[in-house]
């Protein structure tokens, strides 16, 4: 007699729709109802994804991880990742973009662009993506007892990294009514202010819930020492960039 095969069906909750479905894919989303975790040669393996699959969720993932972004990004561990702009294209897309209206209208405060200054506008994604892997380290060694993959940590850092860029976009029609004023500054100032505004926020929504003064406090301390790291790394990478670029005949 041949034996019976277990033909039960496991039901869980959809970590995307929270509606209750079998089998490996949810019935009523789509999305994944067991995913995996992120690790650093997953993302490796994504990389052709960036330039040969097209996919819907921009204007999703810009406005959910505006307000939300701590949630999103637990969210999307969780298995939520089909409704969202992949992270990688999502970083190289918005610092594209970034890069291409920026050096299509450099913009000043009236002073003569240094050849530095108009190499830091060019190769802007170039500097993001840079700076993604040092950001994404710090946070994953100060919360490491959070459990997080570093892999994760670059996920959550790119999201974040492309989020602030995306309102470097915004305020880019302010930038070019003032062009070539002292009014710039301002402008500066205010994409600052934005920067560590909302590198507190998402740090604080992440690994805090948003509760207790003292996860804010940490999270604003995290967000000025990463500010302090970052820049300080990026003058030396671009000024060696510059320079061999400089000597390739690319700048």
């Amino acid at each position: 007699m041949e034996e019976s095969k277990d033909l039960t069906i496991v039901i869980t909750e959809c970590p995307a729709c929270f509606r209750e479905s079998g089998g490996e894919v949810c019935m009523h989303c789509g999305e994944t109802l067991y995913p995996k975790r992120i690790t650093f040669s997953r993302i490796i393996q994504d990389i052709p994804d960036v330039f040969f699959d097209v996919e819907q969720g921009l204007f999703y993932t810009i406005r959910t991880f505006f307000f939300d972004p701590g949630v999103q990004i637990k969210r999307y561990f969780a298995g939520d990742r089909n409704r969202h702009y992949k992270p990688l294209k999502f970083i190289l897309f918005i610092g594209g973009f970034t890069t291409f209206i920026y050096a299509k209208c450099p913009i000043t405060n009236g002073k003569p662009e240094t050849a530095m200054e108009a190499f830091g506008t060019q190769w802007n994604s170039l500097l993001l993506l840079l700076q993604m892997p040092l950001i994404a380290f710090i946070t994953w060694l100060v919360f490491k007892k959070r459990q997080y993959t570093y892999g994760e940590h670059l996920i959550a850092n790119s999201y974040i990294i492309a989020e602030v860029s995306v309102f470097n976009i915004l305020i880019f029609p302010i930038q070019y009514f003032v062009n070539g004023t002292n009014y710039v500054v301002i402008c500066y100032l205010l994409y600052l202010i934005f920067i560590l505004g909302y590198y507190s926020f998402a740090f604080y929504d992440w690994f805090y819930d948003r509760r207790g003064s003292e996860g804010l406090a940490k999270s604003i301390f995290l967000t000025l020492g990463i500010f302090v790291v970052v820049l300080f790394f990026t003058v030396i990478i671009q000024s060696l960039l510059f320079v061999l670029f400089v000597k390739l005949g690319w700048a």
